[in-house]
């Protein structure tokens, strides 16, 4: 019987020792750049579509907030964002009146989903809206084709 006692308290202290886990981690509010904002769906003929998972209005919000530092006071046109594949990687358009960003989406899979998701990275190429575009390069240094008027901006925090 003594015996029985230091082992319920050993449990005890062990038990109460134990951290919670959050399980509503997918609730949570994120930054944009974390957040799986393109699916990437494929139709029987293997061809890719997009669908975006944030409501266009929350989006839009996320888009003019993350690309404020980039742009200044201009506003970003309908539609805010177009994504795009180029030489097998993944891009976000946006657009405003004077000039284009043109952004490196970086592929995310999610364990137990065979799906596919596209989040904003923060590698950047501005363009002059009436330039052909450029894109950013994987490295993260440089921009792809680029021009004289393609320049590279980095927004990693």
């Amino acid at each position: 019987m003594k015996l029985i006692y230091p082992l319920l308290l050993l449990f005890c202290m062990h038990s109460f020792a134990q951290e919670l886990t959050d399980v509503n981690l997918a609730y949570k509010k994120r930054t944009l750049e974390e957040i799986n904002i393109v699916r990437i769906n494929y139709d029987s003929n293997n061809q890719e579509s997009y669908q975006f998972l944030i409501d266009a209005k929350y989006l839009n919000k996320d888009i003019l907030t993350f690309y404020t530092p980039i742009l200044g006071t201009s506003l970003l046109e309908k539609p805010y964002l177009n994504v795009v594949k180029y030489k097998d990687n993944y891009y976000f358009i946006a657009k405003t009146k004077e000039s284009t960003i043109v952004s490196l989406a970086h592929i995310i899979t999610t364990p137990r989903v065979e799906a596919k998701f596209l989040v904003l990275g923060s590698n950047h190429c501005l363009i002059p809206s009436t330039s052909d575009l450029c894109y950013p390069a994987d490295d993260g240094l440089s921009c792809l084709d680029k021009q004289l008027h393609c320049a590279k901006i980095n927004t990693k925090k």
